[in-house]
């Protein structure tokens, strides 16, 4: 089963997994940013944890959306590896994105 947007916000709980008071939310986006920026493969390493992440297309249009804010960069470049367009993020959704300063 995909996961949803739903899923994604529920990993903002998930602090012990990930020690240093760092959620799953805010690990997630840092490794997609940190392979981005420090790795020579960084974008298919990306590319390959979305697929990995097994996101339905909703929840992968708010990771994207979310690393705008990030790295808008690194967002365009996930976006034309995944071969995508215009991500759609509905207004509900839109009131979930963290600001660049949470990261």
């Amino acid at each position: 089963m995909s996961k949803t947007v739903k899923d994604i916000l529920k990993w903002k709980e998930s602090k012990q997994e990930f020690g240093l008071g760092i959620d799953g939310y805010v690990c997630f986006f840092m490794e997609l940013v940190d392979n981005y920026e420090s790795k020579i493969n960084g974008n298919k390493r990306n590319i390959k944890t979305i697929k990995r992440s097994n996101l339905d297309k909703e929840a992968t249009d708010y990771v994207i959306h979310q690393l705008f804010i990030i790295n808008e960069n690194a967002a365009r470049e996930l976006m034309n590896g995944l071969g995508m367009e215009d991500p759609y993020i509905s207004e509900e959704n839109k009131s979930h994105l963290e600001n660049k300063s949470k990261f």
